[in-house]
């Protein structure tokens, strides 16, 4: 099963309360990158995403005190591990959604915010990448960052050579 079919059936299982995020989302936003996952956000209840899944494989992690998301489901469909997240949690709306090659997926904006709040270094080269296409999200990607504390990544990424040649203007 491809990685955009397992996103497809997944979407389709929680519309209406479900937004593709992460890698996929940023490919569909421009971002070259490699991905083996599907993400995805909900504003539904945990024990209500699992019993929409049905026969699909998954399971609930709670949150701890260093972990700032409540709750993440973890599962396999199809062969290929998903994650679905508490939208609210990682910087997500679903009324900004948009929908493109007739997957929903979350804003610009949204998918800024989202990178930001995770954080990590692969997170802050995809937002990176994005504020080089766009220079238009450039100022908000500056803005998430320090809310986030994650500035530092984010202008390493911008200042990178490679990235700046390939995505810059």
């Amino acid at each position: 099963m491809s990685l955009t079919t397992v996103t497809r059936k997944l979407l389709a299982i929680l519309e209406p309360h479900g937004v593709v995020i992460g890698g996929v989302c940023g490919m569909m936003h421009g971002v070259e990158r490699f991905t083996r996952d599907v993400d995805l956000a909900t504003d539904l209840l945990p024990e209500k995403v699992i019993l929409i899944l049905g026969d699909i494989e998954a399971e609930i992690q709670k949150g701890d005190a260093l972990d700032p998301l409540p709750w993440v489901i973890k599962g396999v469909c199809d062969g290929i591990e998903f994650q679905v997240l508490p939208a609210k949690s990682v910087g997500v709306s679903l009324e900004n959604s948009v929908v493109q090659v007739e997957l929903r997926i979350a804003s610009e904006e949204d998918f800024i915010t989202s990178k930001c709040i995770a954080g990590g270094q692969q997170d802050l080269h995809d937002v990176a990448v994005m504020a080089l296409q766009n220079k238009g999200l450039k100022w908000f990607a500056m803005q998430q960052a320090n809310t986030h504390d994650c500035r530092d990544k984010l202008d390493g990424w911008l200042e990178d050579e490679r990235l700046k040649a390939r995505y810059g203007s």
